[in-house]
């Protein structure tokens, strides 16, 4: 990859993010029993369920006003408080970004819902052990930021803290080959000033990052443009195959590069 040769074969690679247990007790044991190797991509926050991602809060609390339906006035005049005014209380909960993400914790409390409780309940995220036991079973893991934010929405200097220390401590503690970084969200937005930081020869934050353009060539050949496999009903193999469809087309174009 580094110097930007094809392999040899035709090949994939298989990547997962966000750290969930469901890869530990459901993906996992199927990849090894075909022989298919992974990475996971971790948020350093979530890892033994010490935090939750902001968006799950917001699914979670959505659910909790449908089955309390007496909390709809209650939290619409919250969230108007706190400046967001809308006749629709679930359209307001989903316009809350990572910025604003701590109205979720105050909201909670407001309606007596706990979302500790759910996490020692669901156990959602990999624990330490399942981590660890997963590398010795040959999966690799990498960060994908401390806590979930949208990079487009950081300042430069933010965007390197959440990388760096997020990386550093998956490789750290859970002795890892590589310094492999999977953009929460996506790359779009992010300067080649990120890049340029990541990549550097003589004192480099990343092997590799990783992103959700699609099939797509990339400004910085260390930057991986991955193929998403969610969001669609569309099976496994009509997506790559639109995927290709969709690279060739745009490569009589020449429109099928990320320039940062």
């Amino acid at each position: 990859m580094r110097n930007k040769q094809q392999p040899a074969k035709p090949s994939f690679l298989l990547t997962f993010d966000d750290g969930l247990s469901e890869f530990y007790e459901i993906i996992a044991p199927i990849l090894i029993q075909k022989g298919i190797p992974a990475i996971n991509f971790l948020n350093t926050a979530f890892i033994d369920n010490k935090n939750l991602f902001y968006r799950y809060k917001a699914s979670l609390l959505i659910n909790h006003i449908k089955e309390n339906p007496q909390l709809n006035k209650l939290l619409s005049v919250f969230f108007a408080d706190n400046g967001f005014a809308n006749n629709n209380l679930y359209n307001i909960i989903l316009s809350i970004n990572f910025n604003n993400r701590k109205l979720f914790d105050k909201a909670a409390k407001i309606c007596n819902y706990s979302f500790e409780d759910f996490l020692q309940v669901k156990k959602p995220y990999l624990t330490s052990v399942q981590i660890n036991e997963l590398s010795k079973q040959g999966f690799l893991f990498g960060a994908h930021s401390i806590n979930h934010p949208k990079y487009s929405e950081l300042n430069l200097q933010e965007q390197i803290r959440q990388t760096q220390e997020s990386v550093e401590f998956v490789k750290n503690k859970f002795e890892q080959p590589y310094k492999l970084f999977a953009f929460p969200f996506t790359d779009f937005g992010v300067s080649s000033e990120l890049f340029n930081k990541f990549f550097n020869h003589e004192n480099h934050i990343l092997d590799f990052s990783f992103a959700n353009a699609g099939l797509k060539n990339d400004e910085f050949c260390r930057n991986i443009q991955r193929i998403p496999m969610e969001g669609t009903s569309a099976s496994g193999k009509k997506i790559i195959k639109t995927e290709y469809l969709y690279y060739l087309l745009k490569a009589a174009l020449s429109k099928n590069s990320v320039i940062h």
